[in-house]
Protein backbone atom coordinates (compact mmCIF):
# COMPACT_ATOMS: atom_id res chain seq x y z
CA UNK A 1 0.00 0.00 0.00
CA UNK A 2 1.19 3.59 -0.99
CA UNK A 3 0.08 6.48 1.14
CA UNK A 4 0.23 10.15 0.31
CA UNK A 5 1.49 12.11 2.90
CA UNK A 6 1.96 15.94 3.24
CA UNK A 7 3.98 16.21 6.42
CA UNK A 8 6.70 14.40 8.43
CA UNK A 9 4.33 14.01 11.28
CA UNK A 10 1.50 12.08 9.06
CA UNK A 11 4.30 10.23 6.99
CA UNK A 12 5.50 8.67 10.87
CA UNK A 13 1.77 7.86 11.30
CA UNK A 14 1.29 6.04 7.90
CA UNK A 15 4.37 4.14 9.02
CA UNK A 16 3.44 3.23 12.38
CA UNK A 17 0.37 1.61 10.48
CA UNK A 18 2.10 -0.56 8.42
CA UNK A 19 2.43 0.90 4.98
CA UNK A 20 4.60 -0.36 2.13
CA UNK A 21 5.71 3.02 0.66
CA UNK A 22 4.74 6.60 1.12
CA UNK A 23 3.79 9.34 -1.64
CA UNK A 24 5.07 12.78 -0.30
CA UNK A 25 3.59 15.72 -1.59
CA UNK A 26 5.27 19.27 -0.75
CA UNK A 27 3.59 22.45 -1.04
CA UNK A 28 4.08 23.24 -5.07
CA UNK A 29 1.20 20.10 -5.26
CA UNK A 30 -1.46 22.28 -4.34
CA UNK A 31 -4.93 21.27 -3.14
CA UNK A 32 -4.39 18.85 -0.74
CA UNK A 33 -5.18 19.18 3.01
CA UNK A 34 -2.88 19.34 5.70
CA UNK A 35 0.18 21.03 3.94
CA UNK A 36 2.37 22.91 6.50
CA UNK A 37 3.58 25.02 3.78
CA UNK A 38 6.70 23.15 3.07
CA UNK A 39 8.83 22.96 -0.30
CA UNK A 40 8.66 19.48 -1.73
CA UNK A 41 13.17 19.43 -1.85
CA UNK A 42 12.65 20.08 2.33
CA UNK A 43 9.97 17.88 3.02
CA UNK A 44 11.37 15.01 1.32
CA UNK A 45 14.72 15.36 3.33
CA UNK A 46 12.82 15.70 6.42
CA UNK A 47 10.77 12.64 5.62
CA UNK A 48 13.46 10.37 4.29
CA UNK A 49 16.11 11.18 7.23
CA UNK A 50 12.69 10.22 10.31
CA UNK A 51 11.65 6.65 7.86
CA UNK A 52 12.59 3.79 6.80
CA UNK A 53 10.03 2.75 4.09
CA UNK A 54 10.79 3.61 0.42
CA UNK A 55 9.61 7.42 -0.68
CA UNK A 56 8.43 8.55 -4.04
CA UNK A 57 8.78 12.47 -4.75
CA UNK A 58 5.31 14.02 -5.74
CA UNK A 59 4.88 17.29 -7.02
CA UNK A 60 6.89 20.06 -7.44
CA UNK A 61 9.16 17.87 -9.80
CA UNK A 62 9.57 19.69 -12.98
CA UNK A 63 13.05 19.13 -14.57
CA UNK A 64 15.61 16.93 -14.83
CA UNK A 65 17.42 19.25 -11.92
CA UNK A 66 14.77 18.70 -9.53
CA UNK A 67 14.62 14.90 -10.38
CA UNK A 68 18.39 15.15 -9.60
CA UNK A 69 18.02 16.70 -6.22
CA UNK A 70 14.98 14.47 -4.85
CA UNK A 71 17.65 11.52 -5.58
Amino acid sequence: MIHKCTSVCRALKAEAIGVDALSIDGFECGGHPGEDDIPNMILLLLVAEALKVPLVASGGVADGRLLVAAL
